[in-house]
């Protein structure tokens, strides 16, 4: 009967208590151990604050935000121990730090922001010769942004995995990131332009910091074999200079170009473009002006993506 009545005393004095405090930092189940997780990112050039990234650490599956200050605060404490603590941002590249946790830890990332391709052109033109062959070959041009600066763009380049071709593109702008290039069909290792077709390039710009991004597949979307057929003038002519030209039915939509380029023993850019010369149209009238002198003019048949096709040179003389 005692016993009884010592077993009862000993579970009222436990109801009486309830459980013991957890204050032992070594408690796993004491509330406040482990260690406080916080940081900041920034972009990489500066302080500022990047706000919206996304930091995960491993081991683990929880994902905290940086604020519109960009700090982030791990919710609950972490026990002691390494972990690997990751931060990425849309168009970012990702920074990883390894962390052992002995204390409150306070973290800054810095992100490096990915070049973008705000246009890419991959386009065929076909240049008409006097003697043949013809000649045919491959224009790119890009146009990149980078959330740093335009200026850390350092690189633009092609790849063709299915040809093992890689070539560089030239920069054509220090206002923007504008880059170009005209390639040959000896350099893309083809012999005939068509085996280009259905065969994806893939356009690579890198910054200063080594940040590389791909574009998407990109093909050539047409070859126009068919050649413009300029009348006139062919020699001497005055201003205004009218255009003439044969008509063309192709199964495309497309438009015509006129380019008027010095008669020069070396390459000069063309002194008068005129674009977007409606389809039916076999005749332009220019009005502008052109000094006198020596040139030649060329005409363009360009399908709605830039794909082109380029007469023979024809003389023009103004005297």
């Amino acid at each position: 009967m005692l016993r009884i009545f010592g077993l009862l005393f000993a579970f009222l004095l436990v109801g009486c208590f309830g459980d013991a405090p957890r204050t032992n930092p070594l408690d796993t189940d004491n509330p406040g151990s482990g260690y406080l997780l916080e940081g900041k990112v920034e972009r990489f050039y500066s302080n500022d604050p990047l706000p919206g990234a996304s930091i995960m650490i491993v081991p683990g599956s929880q994902i905290v935000v940086s604020d519109i200050q960009g700090n982030f605060t791990w919710s609950n404490r972490l026990e002691r121990g390494q972990y690997q603590v990751i931060a990425r941002g849309a168009f970012y590249d990702s920074d990883t730090q390894l962390v052992d946790l002995k204390k409150d830890t306070s973290l800054v990332f810095k992100l490096n922001a990915l070049p973008q391709f705000e246009e890419v052109n991959l386009t065929s033109l076909h240049i008409t010769s006097f003697i043949p062959p013809d000649e045919y070959q491959v224009e790119i041009g890009v146009l990149a942004s980078d959330g740093d600066t335009q200026a850390d763009i350092q690189t633009v380049y092609f790849e063709v995995p299915d040809l093992a071709v890689q070539d560089t593109l030239v920069r054509i702008s220090n206002q923007q990131a504008r880059f170009a290039g005209i390639f040959s069909r000896a350099q893309l290792n083809i012999t005939f332009i068509e085996e280009l077709q259905g065969i994806p390039f893939y356009l690579h710009a890198v910054d200063l910091a080594g940040g590389n991004s791909v574009s998407a597949a990109q093909y050539i979307y047409r070859v126009i074999n068919t050649a413009p057929r300029p009348v006139s003038p062919d020699g001497s002519a005055s201003l205004p200079i009218n255009f003439t030209w044969q008509s063309l039915v192709l199964p495309f939509d497309f438009t015509y170009s006129i380019e008027i380029y010095p008669n020069s023993p070396i390459s000069l850019p063309p002194v008068v473009t005129v674009n977007q010369i409606e389809r039916t149209a076999t005749t332009h009238t220019y009005s502008g002006n052109l000094p006198s002198g020596s040139y030649y003019w060329v005409l363009y048949i360009v399908d709605e993506v830039g794909n082109r096709s380029r007469s023979r040179q024809v003389e023009l003389t103004i005297p």
